[in-house]
């Protein structure tokens, strides 16, 4: 059988869990959290094209990654033990505490 891209299949498999496992790393918390599939995969996605990693990876192979990786997929359409990282959120939320610690001090000066 050949392959398009010259990988046998157990190269394209670790190739596949290898991205899934880094964007875990990166962008998951691992715990008492739910994901939806489509939400974990499209972030993977997204993550995958800012980092130039390979994306050969439909959500059914994505989905099936995580399963054998521990992760439980429920009834209700989301993996539970896993979660994903807001950075953005986070971001925003150490932007805001450091104005508003800038705008706390600099009032102590106006005031003295």
């Amino acid at each position: 059988m050949a392959f398009g891209n010259n990988q046998a299949p157990q190269d394209l498999f670790a190739s596949r869990s290898d991205t899934v496992e880094q964007f875990i790393e990166e962008c998951c918390l691992i715990g008492p959290y739910r994901a939806e599939l489509s939400v974990l995969y499209n972030d993977c996605m997204h993550w995958c094209g800012v980092n130039n990693k390979s994306a050969e990876l439909s959500s059914s192979i994505f989905g099936n990654t995580l399963l054998m990786q521990g992760f439980q997929y429920a009834n209700d359409g989301q993996f539970h033990g896993l979660g994903l990282l807001d950075l953005d959120i986070r971001v925003e939320d150490i932007e805001v505490e450091h104005d508003e610690y800038v705008e706390n001090y600099s009032q102590l000066f106006d005031e003295a």
